[in-house]
């Protein structure tokens, strides 16, 4: 089994880590864990709508699988939405996106070697995530964030005026 990320303030470096967070309940669930078996009734692909099995996800955490079809990634990524929000409310539509985007980098990460860095901007509600290039030191990418805030805010007084 590949080594999982212990820190439970450690950002996951792996889908198997994320995924086994999630299971244990610790982003965005209040502490609640649950079970392959409860993720897998709400993994269904929502462009094509492909169940997702939960021996899939046991062997992506035991490290036994190839690179996955997109459907798949799609698949837990709204399975883990649907834990924390109604499916067609904009909660729910948020935390996909939020899912989606960590499991897609991950998987860039894990099976395509392309490591990318982020850096995140919250504003109010709405966060944004931006690629910095491998090796931008935190103050770049500080400097990228507030650039990004900046631009958003001058947009939405833009949109009110």
């Amino acid at each position: 089994m590949p080594p999982h990320t212990e820190d439970p303030g450690e950002v996951p470096q792996t889908i198997a880590d994320y995924l086994v967070r999630y299971l244990d309940g610790r982003p965005g669930r209040g502490g609640k864990a649950e079970s392959y078996r409860q993720l897998e009734l709400r993994a269904r692909d929502p462009e094509g709508g492909g169940q997702l099995r939960r021996q899939w996800m046991i062997d992506l955490v035991e490290g036994n699988i190839g690179v996955p079809e997109l459907w798949r990634l799609r698949a837990l990524a709204a399975g883990m939405a649907r834990g924390e929000a109604e499916e067609g409310t904009a909660r729910y539509e948020d935390a996909y996106r939020r899912h989606l985007e960590h499991i897609r980098r991950l998987a860039a990460k894990r099976w395509f070697g392309i490591d990318t860095e982020t850096s995140r901007v919250e504003l109010g509600e709405d966060v944004i995530v931006i690629d910095a290039p491998p090796g931008l030191d935190a103050a770049g990418r500080r400097l990228v964030a507030q650039m990004a805030s900046d631009m958003a805010r001058r947009l939405a007084q833009n949109d009110n005026e």
